[in-house]
């Protein structure tokens, strides 16, 4: 069995850190064995337009947002070093670094670079709103009807 340098041991140890955090980071946007897949977030009326919610990110993990006519499930999870975000000066913000978005989910301010996923979400049968955190959406796909909830003004 041929031996390792110095070198060649850091270069490989470093590697495989890489694909154990890249791999991870694929994984986290979908819900853990312990998690629930779908959650009830109640009725559309229980978010009026500009409302914005941090009522399910430590349990459930999800933010919910009405802005221009439609309802969001955002992951609270930041993107940048996996905090849970709250709702902060009329954005959700992250405790750990302080990165800011907007309630549809773009960077406001760093660290963090990519905007929030968004969860699929849906009028059940009761008229509940059912957000599937198993479909996942990221920024290219949010113009997906399954990303978002169109509220119908009277």
């Amino acid at each position: 069995m041929a031996r390792l340098n110095r070198r060649d041991f850091v270069a490989a140890t470093a590697g495989s850190v890489a694909l154990v955090v890249l791999g991870s980071e694929q994984v986290s946007a979908h819900p853990a064995a312990d998690e629930k897949a779908t959650v009830d977030i109640g009725k559309p009326a229980d978010y009026p337009a500009g409302a914005f919610s941090d009522k399910f990110a430590k349990r459930d993990k999800l933010l919910v947002a009405h802005t221009g006519g439609k309802l969001y499930a955002l992951t609270a999870v930041c993107p940048h070093r996996k905090g849970t975000l709250a709702v902060k000066n009329g954005e959700f913000g992250c405790p750990r670094h302080g990165s800011l978005f907007s309630v549809d989910g773009k960077v406001v301010k760093g660290p963090a670079k990519k905007p929030l996923a968004r969860f699929g979400i849906a009028l059940n049968s009761a008229g509940n709103l059912i957000v599937d955190k198993s479909m996942v959406f990221d920024e290219d796909k949010w113009d997906d009807p399954r990303a978002f909830f169109s509220v119908k003004t009277s």
